[in-house]
């Protein structure tokens, strides 16, 4: 039986929940409990032959630890309302079901132990949650710790606080580095359209990274590496919170080494990380290693190079990474 009250009608919720296991229904999907004034929504409550089965649905491929004490707060307030569970299952997809109808979509692993283990725990945590609910609001300012140990942030009150929003995070290429999934382009910062206002295009840029954008795209081009020279400028205090991709004019591996030498000046920094070359390149641009021509080795100064755009069967037959 499918408890289907808004779920802002606490209230409402919580007797629709009583009278649906009230009517000894066999399942209750998405019931409301409350203990010790704690609520909580249970994805699937089950009965069985030796008891009631909560389950909790993740959209994960396994059982991760986090879930643990989700799981575990459940099962905690379910026996604190007088609604003990005799078993706690993590609901979660099956890697290896394949369409159509090859095995079961849905996987569900037996987790009663690890929730048993961590409900001792569950008071402590309540009261100090309550504590924190009932304290000032923290003055926590965005930055990395937003996004790691994880690239996403489970909270986003410190960009709500700011009246900004979450930005998807993504991974750039092959390696370590985690991007917004939405940049801003610096090229009106060179006053391609109308002027240009250094002290707006740096405001502009914190506003950004407030934001939560991460990703700031320039190019040599854009001014002449005014563009590249702003960017640097507004960045210089907050390197953790931003990634500068920049691209060069022309793709062959030596020009490319001249132009990181001159956007690192621009900037005054000592790595590149993201550089994008252009549409028609003339060499291999993917082939580059430290050529003397760079004034560092390249593989020290550029985390990730890039491609622009061109045509994708020449990229392809090129075997070029996209």
């Amino acid at each position: 039986m499918l408890v289907a009250e808004p779920h802002n009608l606490r209230d409402v919720r919580l007797a629709a929940t009583q009278a649906a296991l009230d009517s000894n229904a066999p399942a209750v999907f998405e019931g409301g409990f409350q203990a010790n004034g704690v609520y909580v929504g249970v994805d699937a409550l089950v009965r069985g032959n030796d008891g009631l089965t909560l389950i909790e649905a993740k959209s994960s491929t396994s059982v991760k630890d986090e879930h643990i004490p989700d799981a575990a707060i459940q099962a905690w307030v379910l026996r604190e309302a007088g609604v003990p569970a005799t078993r706690v299952e993590v609901m979660h997809l099956n890697k290896d079901y394949r369409h159509p109808d090859q095995g079961d979509l849905f996987a569900r692993t037996d987790v009663t132990e690890a929730v048993a283990a961590f409900l001792p725990t569950v008071p402590g945590k309540v009261d100090e949650f309550t504590n924190v609910l009932a304290g000032e609001l923290p003055d926590h300012p965005v930055g990395a710790h937003c996004f790691e140990p994880r690239d996403d942030c489970g909270d986003p009150w410190c960009y709500l606080r700011a009246g900004g929003t979450m930005i998807e995070k993504r991974k750039l290429g092959q390696g370590d580095v985690n991007v917004g999934a939405i940049a801003l382009g610096a090229m009106a910062f060179a006053g391609w359209y109308a002027g240009g206002d250094d002290e707006a295009g740096v405001r502009a840029i914190h506003r950004a990274l407030d934001e939560g954008i991460t990703l700031i795209d320039t190019a040599e081009a854009y001014g002449g590496g005014k563009s590249e020279s702003l960017v640097g400028r507004a960045v210089r205090d907050r390197r953790d919170h931003a990634v500068v991709a920049t691209k060069a004019s022309r793709g062959s591996p030596a020009y490319l080494h001249e132009a990181i030498d001159r956007s690192l000046a621009q900037r005054r920094e000592r790595r590149a990380q993201l550089v994008a070359n252009p549409v028609q390149f003339d060499e291999r641009p993917y082939e580059i290693s430290g050529a003397p021509e760079c004034g560092q080795n390249t593989e020290e100064v550029l985390l990730e190079l890039g491609l622009g755009w061109d045509d994708l069967a020449r990229l392809k037959s090129e075997k070029a990474i996209l």
